[in-house]
């Protein structure tokens, strides 16, 4: 199984950019950073829950071949109300636009690792482990463990390929602007 985790580790990393891998590993350090594993288990179960919301959407909606941004924000939005609505406090529930302001960027960030992270799970969805159901085959279990690395490696190099390409959009470039500016 090293072998198998070791070639989609290697074929990822032979097809990122500098800026690609820096993004990723910006994920990994946002994820795990001064966290327990509890912690980094909660991240992995909220990479679920914005999954498993993501798939109710679509099953509601219809798959669309192409997820537009206010798709996007429409799932992020259910995610809120199912999941986030139980870490406000009672001021903040009282607010009228609670799932579209701040206080929800910053839940959906501290409960995600990162809230680009999130955007990605809600637009592309997370690969799935696919097994046969009855089998006790060690080597089909290990070739669809090896094929599920490919397709984590690909949706990663999609993740940073994407990221790179918004931090150089007049749009992102304005907001980090903004949010350096002293007050």
């Amino acid at each position: 199984m090293a072998k198998t985790c070791y070639r989609a580790a290697q074929s990822l990393h032979a097809t990122l950019t500098a800026e690609e891998s820096t993004l990723l590993e910006e994920l990994y350090s946002r994820i795990t950073r001064n966290r327990s594993v509890d912690e980094v288990s909660n991240i992995m179960n909220t990479w679920g829950d914005l999954n498993a919301t993501r798939d109710a959407w679509l099953l509601r909606k219809g798959a669309p071949t192409w997820m537009e941004q206010w798709q996007v924000r429409e799932i992020i939005r259910l995610y809120h109300w199912y999941h986030t609505w139980y870490d406000l406090t009672w001021e903040q529930a009282q607010h009228e636009k609670w799932d579209s302001n701040n206080i929800a960027h910053a839940l959906l960030n501290k409960r995600s690792g990162w809230t680009y992270a999130a955007k990605a799970i809600a637009k592309y969805g997370l690969p799935k482990f696919e097994t046969a159901v009855h089998t006790d085959d060690a080597t089909e279990h290990i070739n669809a463990f090896g094929a599920f690395l490919q397709n984590l490696a690909k949706w990663l190099k999609t993740f940073a390929a994407d990221l790179v390409t918004y931090r150089h959009t007049d749009r992102y470039q304005e907001r980090k602007r903004r949010s350096t500016l002293p007050e």
